[in-house]
Order: structure tokens, then C-alpha cells, then sequence
């Protein structure tokens, strides 16, 4: 996610309504036309703990008044450190070490158990999580920011059947803008909101039976597994807000303190995945069958073990056939030279008679330009013309080994080249002056761009 310009800091703004309004953390639109993009995918999830919903009490003696025992706790010992381990003898970016420490002293079962002595299922623990660190944690953190929010209204659905991840896209900005101006980018309030975050990201950890075998304790059905991942997109939106407040221009910060964005992340992050995420998906049945090639499924799986389950909520309208794939290679996006046909505008008509033909520059003006030893650099002009000039009196951007890769992936470039249709379909967009751009031409030699020497212009 990026931070932009949507929302913005103004000082003096800020003294005179005496709080910030919060940056976006979405990638800008390419247009105003456009809906606005979630910071997340929207998804639904059951509304396991129906019979049990969060009281609206405490929020860190809820699992007491409920019969619970929490056995882990987080101790922050150190600033870097995650929940309930020490990683301050490691340097930061020594992530090999910090990786083994960490699984070799992580937390194993038991993490929670009843009071009543009744055995703990994969479901009675979805429906706690989710009580507890889902609309607990909404309710604890609302009221800490004095946002007035009707957490019941606005995230159930279906008649009260199930939970929508709908809301939490913008929360973080709604609680910073709920803020007064001495809570906004204040570390004693901001570490209220980490202590919270850190709870949440200690109870999601995955439970292993032990530390060898990393068994987990409990198998998740799909829609506890997606139950679940909602309070992982929540703990992201907590991560937001802190990096809202460190985005203010009141926030001070000194070297010693800690208080960065890497770090927010680093106290929270898991190394080994969160509960629920190997039972959300099926990479085989629900990926593939919602359009993901085998190769992108495993590649996600060895990534990182949260992007599995994230991407199992995208939609992909435009998916091709991928049952000749495999894990190693996707065949259903590589090209087939034999019948490839380059790609015209809507109406063109693509018969023998057709009136489209390829775009070609002078063979002469290209040869005559080399020979002065200069870069030819192909325009489009104004008026949809192509020429080859001299990259000494125009500006452009060359890719280093582009021209190596159609040398070698497309000897048959002709076929790919650009045609009068395509041309003629840039009068829909904007004027705007020449356009530069450094390309093999069909009609001539092609280009071999050195790595080295790509960065003129």
C-alpha cells in the first residue's frame, strides 16, 4: 500500500480543527470516475460466536468472564522483539538467526483452555477469536479513538448470518480522524494501540503441538479458516493506523525509541503463519477453480503462507485454462508464433483486403543515424506518424535488454509490430506531445541494447 495525496497534512489545518485528517493508504486512482480501491479485498465469513458476542466490557478480561485461560502473554521485552519471545541479541536484518531463534523458543500448546475443564475444538476457538479479538478489538480500539461506531450494524450481513470484511477498508483513517490533537502521533497513546495489536498477533500465531514436528493442534474448516483471516486483515488495519500517526507531523521519533514503521511491523509480524490460514483454501480446488495457475498457487505457498489465503478472495474475470499446467511452468499465457495475430482495434478488419498494415519506420533514416554513431529513437507524432530520429535531440527511456528478449523470444517480430489501426485508436486519448519510445522496427535491423548503455537520455 501506498500513502498518498488524498488526504493530506496541513499544520495549520491541524491547529485550527485541533486534529489530522488521515492520509489514504491506497494506490491513487488513475481516475476520479473510478470507485474508490479498498485497502483490502472484501470478504464474508460466518458469524461463528452468535451465541456469545462480545459484551461490550473490558476488553482484556473478557476471556475470564467467559471461562477462558489465556496462557500465553505477551511480554515486549525489547523494542524489535515479537510477542512473547527476545530477539534483542540479533541484529535486525539478521534474519536467518532471528528466523531459527525464533522458531526454536516460539510458543507451543496449550494457548488457550477452559475453566470449566471442557475440551477446546477448532470451532469453540473460532468462535472465541473472533468474540474476542474481532469485535472486542473493534469496540476497545473505537472507544480509545472516541469513534462512535455500531460495530453489530456495520459488519454483519445476510441477516445477521454473517460477518463482512466490507468496513474495515478505512477504519484505521477513521479512527485517526476521531482522534483529538494531543492523542494524534503521542507514543503513550500509540502504544495502547500496540499493545492491543501485539495481543492479536500472539493469539493468532498458529498452535503447534511441538516445536520439531510443527504439527498444528487444530484443523479449520474453510469458513472458520476465512473467520479467522478477518482478524488477520483487522491486525493489518491496526498497523495503518499506527503508520498514520507516525505520518504526522507531530510525531517525534529518535533512534533509540524505536518507532517506525519497520518496526511497528516487525513487533507483530509472524514468521510461521497465523491460525487458521493452511484450512482456508484448498490451493488445488478453490485457487484453480476461481482461475490461478498452479505455478501462481505454489509460488504463493513457498512466498509467504498469508498471501494464500488473501488471494483466494480476488476474483479473476479474465482467467484463461490452466489444466495444462504445472507447478514449475503456465502454459496458457505463452504465446504460439504459428498463430499468433497481433492485436488490432475494435472494427479493424483482420481479412487479406484489409486496409490495417504494419507500421514501419525508414530503413534509411535508420542506417544514416547509426552511422553518426547516435541512438535512433522512434516518435509517434502528433498526427500518428512514426519516424525514426536521433536520440540526441529527443528525450526517452530505454529498458536495459528488452531488445534482448524479442531478439530471442520473437524472430518472427513482424507479426508484432505496430499497425495503422493502432495508431488510429490513440485518437480517442488526450493530445499530448511526442511520445518516445526506443524499439526494434520490423522493416530494419534490430536494436542490441547493452546493459550498460540503456541509460542515455
Amino acid at each position: 500500500m501506498l500513502l498518498d495525496n488524498d488526504y493530506w497534512h496541513d499544520a495549520t489545518a491541524f491547529h485550527n480543527r485541533r486534529r489530522l485528517e488521515p492520509m489514504s493508504l491506497i494506490i491513487p486512482k488513475l481516475s476520479t470516475s473510478l470507485p474508490p480501491r479498498p485497502e483490502f479485498p472484501a470478504f464474508t465469513a460466518p458469524y461463528l460466536c452468535a451465541s456469545t458476542p462480545y459484551d461490550g466490557m473490558d476488553f482484556d478480561t473478557y476471556p475470564h468472564r467467559h471461562g477462558w485461560i489465556v496462557h500465553h502473554q505477551d511480554k515486549q521485552c525489547h523494542v524489535l522483539c515479537p510477542p512473547d519471545i527476545c530477539l534483542n541479541s540479533f541484529a535486525p536484518d539478521d534474519w536467518l538467526r532471528r528466523r531459527a531463534h525464533h522458531r526454536a523458543h516460539r510458543s507451543v500448546a496449550p494457548m488457550l483452555s477452559r475453566e470449566d475443564g471442557f475440551p477446546i475444538t477448532a470451532a469453540s476457538k473460532a468462535a472465541f477469536l473472533q468474540s474476542w479479538l474481532f469485535f472486542g478489538t473493534i469496540h476497545e480500539v473505537s472507544r480509545k479513538c472516541s469513534l462512535s461506531i455500531n460495530v453489530q450494524a456495520e459488519f454483519l450481513v445476510d441477516e445477521g448470518r454473517n460477518v463482512s470484511t466490507a468496513a474495515l477498508n478505512g477504519l484505521s483513517g477513521r479512527w485517526f480522524a476521531s482522534l483529538d490533537s494531543a492523542r494524534v502521533g503521542d507514543k503513550v497513546f500509540m502504544k495502547k494501540i500496540l499493545i492491543v495489536t501485539r495481543k492479536i498477533a500472539l493469539l493468532m500465531g498458529e498452535e503447534i503441538q511441538d516445536r520439531e514436528g510443527r504439527k498444528p493442534v487444530f484443523q479449520y474448516t474453510p469458513n472458520e479458516g476465512r473467520a479467522l483471516t478477518a482478524i488477520d486483515i483487522l491486525l493489518r488495519e491496526l498497523v495503518l493506523h499506527l503508520m498514520l500517526h507516525i505520518a504526522s507531523p507531530t510525531f517525534t521519533c529518535t533512534e533509540s525509541d524505536g518507532w517506525r514503521s519497520g518496526y511497528i511491523w516487525l513487533s507483530v509480524k509472524n514468521e510461521f503463519g497465523r491460525e487458521g490460514t493452511r484450512d482456508l483454501v484448498d490451493a488445488a480446488a478453490d485457487l484453480e477453480a476461481r482461475g490461478w495457475c498452479k505455478s501462481e498457487t505454489d509460488f504463493l505457498e513457498r512466498r509467504d503462507p498469508d498471501l494464500l489465503p488473501l488471494s483466494s478472495t480476488l476474483d479473476r474475470p479474465r482467467a484463461m485454462d490452466h489444466s495444462n499446467c504445472d507447478v514449475h511452468e503456465c502454459c496458457a499465457y505463452q504465446v504460439v508464433e504459428e498463430t499468433y495475430k497481433t492485436a488490432h482495434t475494435d472494427g479493424c478488419d483482420l481479412g487479406l483486403q484489409s486496409s490495417c498494415s504494419f507500421v514501419r519506420v525508414s530503413a534509411d533514416d535508420l542506417v544514416e543515424i547509426l552511422a553518426q554513431d547516435q541512438v535512433p529513437v522512434v516518435v509517434i507524432t502528433e498526427d500518428l506518424q512514426v519516424q525514426v530520429v536521433s536520440g540526441e535531440d529527443h528525450p526517452y527511456i530505454a529498458f536495459s535488454h528488452v531488445c534482448e528478449y524479442l531478439e530471442f523470444q520473437s524472430p518472427n517480430i513482424r507479426q508484432r509490430g505496430l499497425t495503422s489501426s493502432t495508431l488510429r485508436g490513440r485518437r480517442s486519448r488526450k493530445p499530448h506531445r511526442q511520445r518516445v519510445a526506443k524499439m526494434s522496427t520490423p522493416s530494419s535491423p534490430r536494436l542490441r541494447c547493452s546493459s550498460s548503455s540503456c541509460s542515455r537520455g
